[in-house]
């Protein structure tokens, strides 16, 4: 199962990976959540158990603040049991440039344990962050010592492995690059997230029903409650059709003509077909 909730804390990394939706990079501290926030948005989180992934960027570009939002974290678990509500299970996304060798690897992981980190996901095993600087050996290894030591209940290594594609966004835009094929069997996550809360969260607060930022909700959770503004999406006409019918259906409620919408779907996916008709994103 994906995270429900999909939290970018930073765009802060140690690459600059050219595919990098997010046009992360070094020089970018600015950019990560303050502790303040992080924790305002905390509390405006739904009450039910859910999957928070923190990702970037990459978050061990700014160890110190992801260890206090961890640590704050628990607090608010503890405060949640207290009240009786559900529990946050904390993921973290890293591009594990950290594992150097075993003995930092096994201290970053006992970190991680030791804050109740549920789940890693090791997201950067591909062309492009090998291209970047990453070593895939040392991520296959670091997967290998996290399993070992029975740190975590899942332990994940993603990536586009030998090919180069990407989604269309961010730094990628400005590539050449076929995304066809990656697309084809990756399909219409933003249908159903207002009924999951399978959503992203910016730095800034922006709430976003796609994990590449193409469909943008009105509202922020560092104003208010999430559970708020996803009630206010759910009675906008247009986000409802993606969330309940998807993206083929919008587009037809767009004035797509169905011949055309069918015909690109089946060349490049649900999500390929969205990059090319909705290139500002999609507008509620």
């Amino acid at each position: 199962m994906e995270p429900d909730i999909y939290f970018v804390i930073t765009k802060n990394c140690n690459y600059a990976c050219r595919h990098c939706l997010h046009e992360a990079g070094p020089g970018l501290k600015d950019t990560t959540i303050s502790e303040t926030d992080f924790r305002t948005v905390i509390r405006h989180l739904p009450k039910t158990s859910l999957d928070l992934c923190l990702s970037g960027g990459e978050v061990f570009t700014i160890k110190n603040t992801l260890y206090s939002f961890l640590d704050y974290l628990g607090y608010d678990n503890e405060r949640r049991k207290r009240n009786g509500q559900g529990l946050i299970s904390a993921i973290i996304q890293t591009n594990g440039f950290w594992a150097t060798n075993d003995d930092k690897a096994k201290s970053v992981l006992f970190d991680l344990a030791s804050r109740g980190v549920d789940w890693l996901d090791i997201a950067s095993y591909d062309k492009f962050h090998e291209e970047a600087g990453a070593n895939l050996q040392k991520l296959e290894r670091l997967v290998e010592l996290a399993r070992q030591g029975d740190f975590f209940r899942k332990v994940s290594l993603r990536g586009l492995s030998k090919i180069k594609q990407a989604a269309p966004v961010g730094r990628a835009k400005q590539m050449e690059l076929r995304m066809s094929r990656i697309h084809v069997n990756y399909n219409g996550n933003c249908q159903g997230a207002l009924g999951s809360y399978d959503l992203t969260i910016t730095p800034k607060g922006d709430v976003n029903m796609c994990c590449v930022l193409q469909a943008p909700l009105p509202g922020n959770v560092i104003k208010e409650p999430l559970v708020d503004i996803v009630r206010r999406a759910r009675t906008i006409e247009r986000a409802k059709i993606l969330d309940q019918e998807g993206i083929q259906k919008l587009a037809l409620t767009d004035d797509w003509a169905e011949r055309d919408v069918k015909e690109e779907i089946k060349k490049h996916g649900q999500c390929g077909f969205c990059f090319r008709a909705y290139r500002e994103g999609i507008k509620f």
